[in-house]
């Protein structure tokens, strides 16, 4: 797809930049832990993190790039592990543009999302979640419709 493609080591400011930002307006409000969100998580932290290894993240990372590189995802076997889109540019079409790369160009079937609830569980009420999940592990295979 035009405008997708395999994300290189010139990409890593962009991409420690992306995943700098939406880490501190998407996670940090949930999480409210400001050493993490303040003090170790930075530009620098993600560059790092994408050399580290032999470069594995780094191979598994696509960016969105028209001349500026808008968003990335990360494709782990046949599970996006990773999709974020530079705030500024959110909405915008970017992201559902690369989850339709990686359902079309990689086979991708499974995509976990993380959201604040404000409904409070009892321990119980978790356990029994947890146990109908590792019960219900055939996860249905991720939708393909425009309204990604």
């Amino acid at each position: 797809m035009e405008n997708i493609r395999k994300a290189t080591t010139k990409d890593l400011s962009r991409i420690g930049e992306i995943l700098t930002f939406n880490n501190r307006i998407n996670f940090f409000p949930i999480f409210k832990d400001e050493e993490f969100s303040f003090g170790t998580v930075n530009v620098l932290y993600y560059v790092k993190e994408h050399l580290e290894d032999d470069m594995k993240l780094l191979k598994q990372t696509y960016v969105y790039d028209d001349g500026i590189v808008r968003g990335l995802i990360r494709i782990d076997g046949k599970e996006v592990s990773k999709l974020f889109v530079e705030p500024a540019f959110q909405s915008m079409g970017v992201g559902a543009k690369l989850l339709e790369y990686a359902v079309k160009e990689h086979g991708v079937e499974f995509l976990w999302a993380l959201e604040k609830t404000t409904v409070e569980l009892n321990s119980t009420a978790v356990t029994d979640l947890f146990q109908m999940e590792k019960k219900s592990l055939k996860r249905a295979p991720m939708s393909t419709s425009s309204n990604l």
